[in-house]
């Protein structure tokens, strides 16, 4: 009797070339214009919801200070900093 092995393939995710210091600059950008769209949302929520949950965690976006990591600029590596 022989066993078949059947082997599962996945789906790979295409590789990604950006460096890591151009993925950072990205992600920051990124959080930034998310904080933007959820500030923007934030102001233009109808009086009946500036007291709810939603407009609770909108502000906690808002006000989540992200200069710091936009000033952030993280090493090159190996020798290329």
């Amino acid at each position: 009797m022989s066993a078949m092995v059947e082997k599962i393939t996945r789906p790979s995710r295409p590789t990604d070339r950006r460096s890591r210091p151009q993925r950072w600059r990205d992600a920051v950008s990124e959080l930034l214009d998310l904080q933007a769209v959820y500030a923007n949302w934030l102001e233009t929520l109808p009086d009946g919801l500036r007291t709810s949950r939603m407009a609770e965690a909108l502000e906690a976006i808002v006000d989540l200070d992200l200069a710091d990591l936009a000033e952030c600029e993280p090493p090159r590596g190996y020798g290329r900093d």
